[in-house]
């Protein structure tokens, strides 16, 4: 803003010149030890063990995993295709595109998670290759927020 006052000459010369601000701090981030991801998963539930394990062990995002369908999930190839995003906004869900282009990618699922994934199917019964993995009591994508 000051710059802008400057170029359309409101003000000679910025008073900000030749101040320096303090780097920025960046905190460590913690992460979850494998002892504390097993610990969640095994206290949630059955119903959402597996995701606490695509997002604890494949760093994927609430809105990755909340748009996750049986179709996303190649247990042949042992892949699993991020395409989609659920997101929030203006009081409503809307499952699209991931945030950026590079969000959409194709990630190698290690031997248990597969099985977790499999298991989760088998447990909830679902069928169909648009089955979310995850969904509300509805069969509609979960939100971030509780209710």
């Amino acid at each position: 803003m000051i710059g802008a006052a400057v170029d359309m000459e409101v003000i000679g010369r910025s008073p900000c010149r030749g101040i320096k601000l303090p780097a920025p701090r960046t905190e460590e981030k913690r992460v979850v030890t494998p002892a504390e991801l097993h610990a969640l998963a095994d206290a949630i539930g059955p119903e959402w063990r597996a995701m606490v394990y695509l997002s604890g062990v494949m760093g994927l995002r609430f809105g990755e995993v909340a748009a996750l369908q049986v179709a996303d999930i190649d247990f042949d190839r042992q892949r699993l295709s991020i395409t989609k995003a659920v997101a929030e906004g203006a009081g409503r869900l809307t499952v699209g595109p991931p945030k950026t282009a590079s969000s959409n990618r194709t990630l190698d699922l290690p031997d248990q998670l597969v099985e977790e994934i499999r298991q989760h199917v088998d447990l909830l019964v679902l069928s169909q290759p648009t089955d979310l993995l995850f969904a509300d009591h509805f069969g509609g994508p979960l939100s971030e927020q509780l209710s």
